[in-house]
């Protein structure tokens, strides 16, 4: 079995407003791949997506999860744009630009009982440190 959460972060130098239905942010949980819930900008709440969780955890779970997720992504706004600076990316420079900050993080029961954790981080699509 494995648990993992997947954070998208997307951002853009450029001075246009966000795109309507194109969240700046999501985070999407997953248990053995298949995803149990998610948060994203647009909606602005988190929310189950398999009834095994709607019926196993309170109502404020939601609130708690949104309020983590919202944390998460004024975060990794602030990150995406230290990297788009770090990368000599911070301007627009001409046409429209779209840049990615990926997280991954989660953990693993092993078969001998011990438990894996890992964080990956990408930008644009490529690992990142």
């Amino acid at each position: 079995p494995a648990l993992q959460t997947l954070s998208l972060a997307l951002g853009s130098p450029n001075p246009f407003p966000p795109s309507p239905g194109v969240p700046q942010f999501m985070e999407i949980g997953f248990v053995d791949g298949i995803p149990f819930a998610r948060y994203d900008s647009e909606r602005g709440r988190a929310e189950p997506l398999t009834q095994w969780i709607k019926d196993g955890v309170d109502p404020e779970y939601w609130d708690e999860q949104t309020q983590n997720a919202v944390g998460s992504q004024h975060v990794d706004a602030v990150n995406l744009k230290t990297v788009q600076e770090r990368y000599n990316q911070s301007r627009r420079e001409w046409g429209i630009c779209l840049h990615t900050r990926q997280r991954l993080y989660g953990c693993e029961l092993m078969s001998d009982g011990s438990v894996r954790g890992y964080l990956r981080n990408a930008y644009n699509g490529q690992d990142f440190i």
